[in-house]
């Protein structure tokens, strides 16, 4: 990887297998917890890495079948990120803050998925509430029916 990047004057301290590598526990940089590595089975490209990454089970198919291997599953992962937002990020009212902003359109549309993952979203009740406070207005609302109706009408 140094020598692909170009870097000059490095030197190798150690050397770990994957064996090694994967025991490695490292602390998240955002909230108070710790993860591991895990080899990327086939869709890592480690010619230019070390060919393993942290998994986000509930972002994509890859990542969903390496967690259920290492036995990290979906309701984990995104109960965390969920309840890292509410205790980290989450300003409120509105998640910016005192204004209403296209952070709380994603906020609700990412919420409406929760219970198809398997999280109670009333582990997290700022977000709870505000999923309601923003599905009683009136665009949101509107915006629900008309893809309700369009769901229906393609099926």
């Amino acid at each position: 990887m140094a020598e692909q990047s170009r870097w000059e004057n490095y030197e190798i301290v150690r050397t770990l297998d994957a064996d090694h590598l994967k025991q490695i526990e490292y602390r998240h940089p955002f909230c108070n917890r710790t993860g591991h590595l895990y080899a990327g089975d086939n869709f890592v490209e480690n010619s230019t890495g070390t060919g393993f990454v942290h998994i986000a089970p509930g972002h994509g198919a890859d990542d969903y079948v390496l967690g259920t291997a290492n036995g990290i599953e979906v309701p984990q992962t995104v109960g965390e990120c969920f309840a890292l937002i509410e205790r980290e990020m989450f300003a409120g009212p509105w998640v910016m803050g005192k204004d209403y902003t296209v952070c709380d359109g994603y906020l609700y549309t990412l919420s409406q998925w929760l219970s198809g993952d398997g999280v109670d979203i009333g582990k997290t009740p700022k977000i709870a509430e505000h999923f309601q406070r923003v599905g009683e207005r009136p665009a949101v609302r509107k915006a629900v029916a008309d893809e309700t109706r369009e769901l229906k009408s393609a099926a």
